[in-house]
């Protein structure tokens, strides 16, 4: 070939090179871009499939930004009107996409929808959740994929004509929803901090729900939180969660593993019980039998008592045995007090035993006979009775008689009626071993009606209806 042949060949060659190159380019391009508007349309499809199978009704929002888009799936009640889910939906998506815009990502996209969960009827769950997606480049190829995503916060809606969460007025179940929540709150955080009978007082005095105007709250299936304004106790916040505070809120908003059990027609469950003046010895006999035998009980001290002997009264806390009000002293006639009395009387016995225990009791022993409402509004908490009374008030009585006396009259729910008499403490062994020969087993108050217990109420039996 001839040298101006050669010369020509090269010469086509240097232009046909650079045109092939940014021929390749182009056709790359297009080819990437038909790729990630596919992946785009798919993920679009798969966040609307999302949508409908967590909450059919939605519509679709697009802000289109630059570089990209935002699209939000937002939730719509049954009046058609989005609810104010979406407020929470943007501040996700925008800081999702200004993530990407940070990192130099290409191709932003943002999709914003929502994890929806049926309560009751028209009560929702719903939660926004939401991810961004971009170019990503690999060594010969070019993908469109997640590059972050963000998880918001779960608020509960009835859907059949709100646009706003669930308020708390809504979540108000009857009489005994506004004392559970401040005795839940207060006890969580007795459990929490060794406060001092002061700061006892303060923790009562924090703004709690006193009626169904509150709306210093936020609620959630994980619970009920209560936000507090500034205090010397520097709380600002208590969140209850729904396995103790559920049963007494609205259970059309109440996951069902957490609202109120029903009461058992049938159970083998028995509560000792001991009204006592916490006479050391005699204490010490009957909480040496229970530990022998492993047994818990409930004792219902004076305040008194409580007073003089808080070592015992500790003993019996340590020992995981139930403890309840039963008043200042043992002649006090609470039946006729008025109400100012019965509060300072109740007051002064919760303090008695809060500063021997570091805990509140949350149940007053009342007589079966008892009508007065007034103990009921100044306890503001439940009221044991009993259903069985072992009769060893009685001075001519015998170990034996107490325990035939028990052991006939006692069937599965009831509450047995002792004091720490020493023919009591006799009978006591024979009591235990007798009762669980007959099928029953023996347990607290507390665990007897689990959260059935509720303020204002009367309780003297387990098979007893729950009355909101």
């Amino acid at each position: 070939m001839r040298t101006w042949q050669k010369s020509i060949i090269f010469i086509l060659a240097l232009i046909a090179i650079p045109i092939i190159y940014f021929e390749n380019q182009y056709f790359s391009h297009q080819q990437r871009e038909a790729q990630i508007k596919t992946s785009q349309r798919a993920i679009f499809k798969a966040y609307r499939t999302h949508s409908e199978n967590n909450y059919a009704n939605f519509t679709v929002y697009t802000d289109s930004k630059p570089p990209g888009k935002i699209y939000y799936f937002v939730p719509k009640n049954q009046e058609g009107h989005t609810i104010d889910l979406l407020q929470q939906q943007q501040r996700i998506g925008e800081r999702l996409y200004q993530k990407a815009r940070r990192n130099k990502q290409k191709n932003i996209t943002v999709y914003i929808t929502y994890n929806g969960d049926n309560l009751h009827n028209d009560t929702y769950r719903l939660t926004p959740t939401g991810a961004v997606y971009s170019q990503v480049n690999h060594r010969f190829s070019t993908k469109f994929g997640k590059f972050a995503d963000q998880l918001g916060h779960e608020a509960v809606y009835n859907l059949a004509n709100q646009t706003k969460p669930v308020t708390f007025k809504a979540l108000y179940k009857d009489a005994a929803t506004l004392p559970m929540i401040k005795q839940t709150a207060i006890d969580q955080q007795l459990k929490k901090h060794h406060y001092t009978t002061q700061q006892l007082e303060e923790l009562e005095k924090l703004d709690f729900p006193t009626d169904l105007n509150y709306h210093q709250f936020s609620f959630s299936q994980h619970g009920l939180t209560l936000h507090f304004t500034k205090n010397t106790l520097g709380i600002k916040h208590i969140t209850l969660p729904l396995a103790t505070i559920g049963p007494y809120l609205n259970p059309d908003y109440i996951a069902e593993d957490y609202t109120m059990p029903r009461a058992k027609k049938k159970s083998m469950a028995v509560a000792l019980t001991f009204n006592t003046a916490l006479n050391p010895d005699r204490t010490h006999q009957i909480l040496k039998i229970l530990n022998e035998k492993a047994v818990q009980a409930t004792f219902f001290p004076t305040g008194e008592a409580a007073h003089q002997h808080p070592k015992v009264l500790r003993q019996l806390r340590v020992a995981n045995q139930a403890i309840g009000n039963q008043s200042y002293a043992a002649e006090d006639s609470i039946n006729t007090m008025s109400e100012p009395d019965l509060t300072t009387n109740i007051t002064k016995t919760d303090r008695a035993i809060f500063q021997a225990t570091g805990a509140l009791p949350r149940f007053m022993r009342v007589t079966p006979d008892t009508t007065n409402k007034a103990i009921a509004i100044a306890s503001q908490r439940s009221l044991i009775s009993w259903s069985v009374d072992s009769e060893d008030w009685r001075t001519d009585i015998q170990a034996a008689e107490i325990t035939k006396n028990v052991i006939e009259r006692t069937t599965g729910g009831d509450v047995v009626l002792l004091r720490t008499a020493p023919e009591t403490i006799k009978a006591l062994p024979e009591i235990i071993d007798q009762l669980r020969a007959n099928g029953y087993h023996l347990v607290t108050i507390p665990s007897l009606f689990k959260h059935r217990l509720a303020p204002f109420q009367q309780y003297a039996k387990a098979a007893d209806p729950y009355q909101g």
